[in-house]
């Protein structure tokens, strides 16, 4: 939203200063910005409670640590540790870490909202000039980004709250795939295709809900939730890399050939996997729980047989 804004800004006011094109210096300002932001990470992420960013101290102070180590323990999960050659592979044998892994990015991926400025930019009065200027064009975006960060707290919000994960993850697949609907069949009425591209920013609260189901789920194994976020990390910029160069080249807009048929596959596809996930803890609910029921059984067997053991014994000594 602040790059946005920043955008517009400066594509109205420094526009021609010292030679440049406003969206130069946006280029140039959103670098300084950037840079600034990935030093400021390294003093103000807290790092792990059993492991706290020693240049954080100057915020994060000894009782905020305690307080974080004692939800921890309050809920059961296992600390941070790190992972060796031989964990690294033992994660892979996890059905969880690749079903989260690959639903991540396909859910969280599938919005074209990203290229909302080239439809705008596409858009001409009756009389041929354009509707929207340059600015504009940075600015109305902005709405949108608001839609996707009050989704993101409602739907995460939510699904704390109700302490349900697929209902919320449903929801937001049946938005996306409205939205991504309406790309295709590309109606006339620019009414719909706003409507259209605002409710696609829903699309990213998957990532959220679906990251809080999976910790939930692997509390108790610390370096595959390291692992999963890891590579669910690097499969959601590889496909935001790389996929929107074919789906949705800039010299198509904003009529894509394949760009929100694609994503709706995506979208699907993702979805099934929320189901498959969903089914597939309910399954190793039931397995661990049978697990613990035979093992309380053995338990009270050999309790039996050491009573009637010392019984006969007592007998025979008698």
């Amino acid at each position: 939203m602040l790059s946005g804004a920043t955008q517009g800004a400066l594509a109205t006011t420094l526009h021609g200063a010292e030679g440049r094109a406003g969206w130069r210096w946006a280029f140039i300002i959103n670098g300084v910005c950037t840079i600034t932001v990935a030093l400021a990470a390294f003093f103000l992420l807290p790092g792990y409670p059993e492991r706290p960013n020693p240049l954080s101290r100057f915020y994060l102070k000894p009782r905020h640590i305690e307080i974080a180590l004692a939800r921890a323990r309050r809920v059961s999960r296992k600390p941070q540790i790190g992972i060796t050659l031989k964990d690294f592979f033992r994660c892979f044998t996890f059905w969880q870490l690749w079903a989260f892994g690959i639903a991540w990015p396909l859910a969280g991926n599938t919005v074209p909202s990203n290229f909302f400025n080239l439809w705008l930019k596409s858009l001409r009065n009756p009389d041929g000039t354009k509707t929207y200027s340059v600015a504009m064009l940075n600015y109305i975006p902005i709405a949108g980004q608001a839609v996707q960060l009050v989704a993101e707290v409602l739907f995460s919000g939510a699904s704390d709250y109700f302490r349900k994960r697929l209902p919320f993850l449903l929801l937001h697949s049946a938005i996306n795939i409205t939205s991504l609907v309406i790309f295709i069949i590309s109606p006339e009425s620019r009414a719909i295709h706003f409507a259209g591209y605002f409710l696609n920013y829903v699309g990213a609260v998957s990532m959220i809900i679906l990251m809080a189901w999976a910790t939930e789920n692997l509390q108790h194994e610390p370096q595959v939730r390291t692992m999963l976020f890891a590579s669910g990390t690097v499969l959601a910029y590889v496909m935001s890399a790389f996929i929107p160069i074919a789906a949705f080249p800039a010299v198509e807009a904003p009529n894509w050939r394949i760009g929100s048929k694609l994503y709706l596959g995506f979208s699907i596809a993702a979805t099934l996997i929320f189901f498959a996930i969903y089914y597939g803890l309910r399954w190793e609910a039931r397995r661990m729980a049978k697990s613990e029921t035979d093992d309380e059984v053995a338990g009270a067997s050999d309790n039996n047989n050491e009573v009637t053991r010392i019984g006969n014994g007592e007998k025979a000594f008698g």
